[in-house]
C-alpha cells in the first residue's frame, strides 16, 4: 500500500513538473490535510484528465475505504460541475487494516490520493471550466472525528 501511494504521489509530482498543474491549495481539517490537485491547468472538448484528491492525515490518524468495515465511513464527494461535465466515481487504492478490538476496519494512513477521472464533453465550448467539490471524510486514531471542505479550482479551455 505504502508503495503504491508513494509511486501515486511521485507520478503526480511528475505530472506537475511536465506539465502545469491545477490545484484547489492545501485545506487543514481537524487531524488532517487535504488538496484537490489535477494534472491540467489547460483542458480541450472531449479531454479526460485525473483529479486527485490527496489527504495527509496526522501521525496515528486514518481515514476510511469505500467499504470501511466494521465501523467508519467512506470518504465522500460531491461534485459541482457545468453541465455536461462528468465525474467518475472514486478510483480507490488498496486500503490497510486496522484492528481496533473488537472491530475491524479497512481505510488509510498516512498520505492517501484517491482519483477520479473527469470527462469533457465532445461539445464543450467555455473558455472555462469551474470545478468545485464538497469533500466529506471521517478521520480517526481511537476516537473519530467528521470532517469536510470545499475544493475548487478554475481550468481554461483551448
Amino acid at each position: 500500500m505504502r508503495l503504491f501511494v508513494t509511486l501515486l504521489c511521485s507520478i503526480l509530482f511528475c505530472f506537475s513538473a511536465a506539465a502545469p498543474a491545477s490545484s484547489s491549495g492545501w485545506q487543514q481539517a481537524k487531524h488532517l490535510q487535504a488538496e484537490l490537485v489535477s494534472e491540467y491547468q489547460t483542458v480541450q472538448a472531449g479531454q479526460s484528465v485525473l483529479l486527485a484528491l490527496h489527504f495527509i492525515p496526522d501521525e496515528h490518524w486514518h481515514t476510511y475505504w469505500i467499504n470501511p468495515g466494521d465501523s467508519g465511513l467512506p470518504t465522500s464527494i460531491d461534485w459541482q460541475l457545468p453541465q455536461g461535465v462528468t465525474a467518475g466515481p472514486i478510483q480507490w487504492p488498496t486500503p490497510q487494516f486496522f484492528s481496533i478490538p473488537p472491530m475491524m476496519n479497512y481505510g488509510f494512513a498516512g498520505p492517501t490520493v484517491l482519483l477520479t477521472e473527469l470527462k469533457i464533453p465532445a461539445d464543450f465550448a467555455l473558455s472555462e471550466l469551474d470545478i468545485a467539490a464538497k469533500v466529506d471524510w471521517l478521520v480517526c486514531e481511537e476516537i473519530c472525528i467528521p470532517a469536510d471542505a470545499q475544493f475548487s479550482f478554475q481550468y481554461t479551455g483551448n
